[in-house]
């Protein structure tokens, strides 16, 4: 957040997307689930992450907050 990282949408295709995340398994599997075509990525800094968004425009929107709760997400529902 103190870097103020502009927050950077961009679509690509299944296809391309499903090669660019070959490594990470649990992305295959969630990309497998989506009917889309066309998938969004969200970009801050080096990070990138497949996400239905919306996002706020940049981290600096962002101030002091508390988790008051954490859950866990588990695909499949296995857990």
């Amino acid at each position: 957040i103190k870097k103020k990282y502009k927050i950077e949408k961009y679509e690509m295709s299944k296809a391309e997307a499903m090669e660019k995340f070959a490594g990470d398994d649990l992305k295959q599997k969630v990309m497998e689930r989506i009917e889309d075509d066309t998938l969004s990525i969200y970009k801050q800094g080096d990070f990138e992450d497949l996400c239905r968004g919306p996002h706020v425009p940049a981290l600096r929107f962002l101030h002091n907050f508390k988790l008051t709760r954490v859950a866990g997400a588990y695909l499949g529902g296995n857990e």
